[in-house]
């Protein structure tokens, strides 16, 4: 990408509040250089947020959408994006952040109990039912690349601490 990006990774469901994340950079486009990147699959699902792709239609360019990525492309939007944002209303585990931080790409999202046990105090929670606190919080981020920069080597601590051998041996107890 020619210009600095926000990131989303994951479906394109209501559950997953992309059309809250959309209102929010909407509410930021005229004051970032940044674009959105959504990267998961959109549609097919009986679920589907139709509204949410109709919200991203009226930002043109800005959103784009990159359907399903292979993991060597994850791991490239995941190392270049500004931040990941995931406003997620519920999740059973975060691992989609957890990724992101092991990458080194800072994260902001939603204030749920999932969230806080995969990311702990390595990641900026917004309100998801809030798109101005979302913005507000990408945007103080944006402003700020000390404290991303801070984030950053916090998360990659913080996903350090999660391994496949020690889940296993834990889970096998």
């Amino acid at each position: 990408f020619s210009q600095p990006y926000l990131l989303y990774v994951g479906t394109v469901k209501p559950h997953k509040n992309v059309g809250a994340l959309i209102e929010a950079f909407e509410l930021l486009a005229d004051k970032i250089p940044h674009d959105l990147v959504i990267a998961g699959k959109k549609e097919g699902f009986i679920t589907s947020d139709d509204r949410a792709v109709k919200k991203a239609a009226r930002l043109g360019g800005r959103v784009r959408f990159q359907g399903m990525a292979d993991p060597e492309t994850l791991s490239l939007l995941y190392n270049h994006a500004e931040l990941l944002i995931s406003p997620s209303l519920c999740e059973s585990f975060g691992l989609i952040p957890l990724e992101a931080m092991a990458c080194g790409c800072p994260v902001v999202i939603s204030d749920i109990d999932a969230h806080h046990e995969v990311c702990d105090d390595a990641a900026a929670y917004c309100d998801p039912k809030d798109p101005r606190d979302i913005a507000d919080k990408i945007d103080f981020l944006i402003k700020h690349k000390g404290l991303r920069e801070e984030m950053t080597r916090n998360g990659i601590e913080r996903a350090r601490q999660f391994d496949w051998e020690k889940c296993a041996e834990e889970t096998s107890a």
